[in-house]
């Protein structure tokens, strides 16, 4: 068979039908989406007018054709707004395809550098939300990663891919051992090879890596070598995520913390309790749009009470007695506290300027 594609099959074949105008089943090829190693995404029309997107395995090994398979049986198990939708499945030319919905879009690794905080900071949301959905239907992903999540124009996010998933109380395919998912993302269980410890909190693992590169622009382990790299994800603790990002908030770290905890029983049960903290953390004053500002205007009202509180004795109960001609020792002491806290402020360290002031603040409104 000849045809204008120049993309190679396996054996030599190449198919006719997937030329452009050519006919797979139903289906009118109109173009080409994008290739991989293993497979080619065409745009095509089905008789009802709608555009779609047809997936179809180039090399077709025994391994890649039921993972193929698995990511079709599963996908089209699973209805979620969050998760592309697939249609059909069928064969062209001896090669397998599968009829996706068509979204327009990009990875959310490519469309990252043009997202603000709170876009970015939603679709690590909606993703969550997806996967809480896959997980209460017995199915883990197994590959969460910037590159399997597909953002379009209005933001919102798809989850892509589930060519690696693992339906619980199914055959595992996986030899023991073998490594399974993108090395960045990996869990320590999947590192490890313990399959027997596979559950919904491998995913948050991925959320958190997730949720920590789009907060740091970096994934949080980057070993120069593979080795490295397990050995880190296995027992080194991430930078902390002000060092990448001033204005993240202790909440939203604390929750990219957990989703890493190196046993999965530390992590969130799943992707639905991962999203609930995540979005309680997001509604935090300033999570979303610049931390730094909200702790300085708490720090300014702090430092006013505790002015008003050493001018009044600092919590002694009332200002200094009227026949008292030495300063308190309490206004000293407030003062010297209120000094500190200025200086903590300027530093730009709000946190420690609230932990000094906490104290006097609750004396003066005592």
């Amino acid at each position: 068979m000849s045809t204008s594609s120049d993309w190679s099959w396996d054996r030599g074949a190449e198919v006719d039908a997937l030329r452009v105008g050519g006919r797979v089943g139903s289906y009118e090829v109109l173009g080409t989406l994008g290739r991989g190693t293993t497979s080619r995404v065409f745009r095509v029309r089905d008789p009802a007018g709608r555009e779609l997107a047809l997936k179809v395995l180039g090399s077709a090994t025994p391994s890649s054709v039921k993972r193929f398979e698995l990511e079709g049986k599963v996908t089209a198990s699973l209805r979620h707004p969050g998760i592309v939708a697939v249609y059909a499945a069928g064969e062209v030319g001896g090669h397998p395809y599968l009829v996706y919905e068509l979204v327009s879009g990009a990875t959310l690794a490519e469309r990252l550098p043009d997202l603000g905080r709170a876009a970015r900071l939603n679709v690590v949301l909606q993703v969550a939300q997806a996967l809480g959905y896959a997980h209460a239907q017995g199915v883990l992903h197994r590959d969460v990663k910037a590159e399997n999540v597909i953002v379009d124009g209005n933001g919102q996010a798809r989850v892509v891919d589930f060519g690696l998933a693992l339906v619980v109380g199914t055959e595992r395919m996986t030899r023991t051992g073998a490594w399974v998912g993108s090395p960045s993302y990996m869990s320590p269980e999947q590192i490890a090879g313990h399959r027997d410890r596979f559950g919904p909190p491998t995913d948050v693992w991925g959320l958190g890596v997730l949720l920590y590169t789009v907060l740091a622009g970096r994934v949080p382990f980057d070993g120069q070598s593979v080795v490295e790299l397990m050995a880190q994800i296995a027992g080194a603790t991430p930078p902390p995520l002000r060092e990448f990002d001033p204005d993240c908030s202790p909440e939203l770290e604390a929750v990219c913390l957990r989703a890493l905890a190196k046993a999965p029983a530390q992590r969130y049960a799943d992707g639905a309790a991962f999203a609930a903290a995540l979005e309680q953390a997001i509604q935090q004053p300033g999570a979303s749009t610049g931390a730094r500002w909200v702790r300085r205007g708490a720090v300014a009202l702090a430092l006013t009470l505790a002015l008003g509180g050493v001018l009044w004795g600092a919590g002694t109960g009332g200002p200094p007695a009227a026949d008292s001609d030495k300063p308190s020792p309490r206004i000293d002491e407030g003062a010297d506290v209120l000094e500190r806290a200025r200086a903590a402020l300027a530093a730009d360290d709000a946190l420690g300027a609230i932990a000094l002031l906490e104290p006097v603040v609750a004396r003066a409104l005592s």
